[in-house]
């Protein structure tokens, strides 16, 4: 059975289409496509794209929070992203963050256990990943400023071994990058 949430309720709106909820969303968005045939009609795709990708920022919403000022909103990030320890304070959990290499997609799918997220060493890494799978966030009018503050330039990603201050700016060299891989 699936999980209530804003994913679920957008591919309910097609009763004809039998979503796969252990399949990435934007792999089932592309499949309902297909089987709509919306490929044939791209101004149909193009609203409905635009539905799921609030229907996912609104998942993130609802998982992690809105407010990029909220503490606990980054400490929930920092727990699902395997950083220990959960940093106390609000420039600390916005640094350990953004310094973490993350698809958005796969965070948000992955917030109760169900799927694995996998941490990348550099945002060229990430960048590599997400045009493999595409597996893209893209921006919606539903995005809070936290999910906002998360977005990349996944088609244009800086050096290698840039960081990012607690404003998600890049400020300089990265110390050590290693791959991980979480399994929930």
């Amino acid at each position: 059975m699936s999980r209530p949430g804003p994913l679920l309720s957008f591919f309910e709106q097609y009763p004809d289409f039998e979503y796969d909820e252990f399949e990435p969303a934007t792999s089932e968005f592309r499949r309902l496509s297909q089987e709509s045939g919306w490929t044939e009609r791209p101004s149909e795709q193009k609203v409905a794209y635009q539905s799921f990708t609030d229907a996912l920022a609104m998942q993130f919403n609802s998982n992690y929070g809105e407010d990029a000022g909220n503490l606990e909103s980054w400490q929930v990030l920092c727990e699902n992203l395997g950083i220990k320890p959960v940093p106390d304070d609000l420039v600390e959990a916005k640094k350990a963050v953004f310094n973490t290499h993350v698809n958005l997609v796969d965070l948000t799918e992955g917030f109760d256990g169900a799927k694995e997220i996998e941490i990348f060493p550099s945002e060229r890494a990430l960048s590599r990943y997400t045009k493999d799978t595409g597996r893209y966030f893209s921006s919606s009018r539903a995005a809070g400023t936290l999910l906002k503050a998360l977005l990349r330039n996944i088609e244009h990603p800086p050096e290698a071994s840039s960081r990012r201050n607690e404003f998600g700016r890049i400020v300089g060299p990265c110390r050590g990058t290693r791959r991980q891989r979480r399994y929930r």
